[in-house]
């Protein structure tokens, strides 16, 4: 299942820059996670197949499918192999 720290971020207060920089930024935000260990390749897996769970961000649904899409940037970079430098 999903890792808690990927359901239980708040993101709703985010506006202007702050925001775009954040949805931007996402995939980044999960590599280092990752490579700190805090989430594994199978947690994010998990949540990245739930079509509905950036609805968990607390977010507007149109920036919940971008964190959504940023999420899958990182299982693509994953993918690569680009893990195991």
């Amino acid at each position: 299942s999903a890792h808690p720290i990927l359901t239980q971020l708040d993101l709703h207060e985010l506006e202007g820059e702050t925001r775009e920089s954040s949805i931007g930024s996402f995939d980044k935000s999960l590599k280092t996670l990752w490579e700190y260990d805090v989430v594994s390749e199978e947690e994010v897996r998990a949540w990245q197949l739930d079509e509905r769970a950036a609805r968990y961000l607390r977010v507007q649904p149109a920036d919940a499918q971008r964190f959504h899409e940023r999420g899958r940037v990182f299982l693509e970079w994953l993918d690569r192999g680009e893990g195991d430098e």
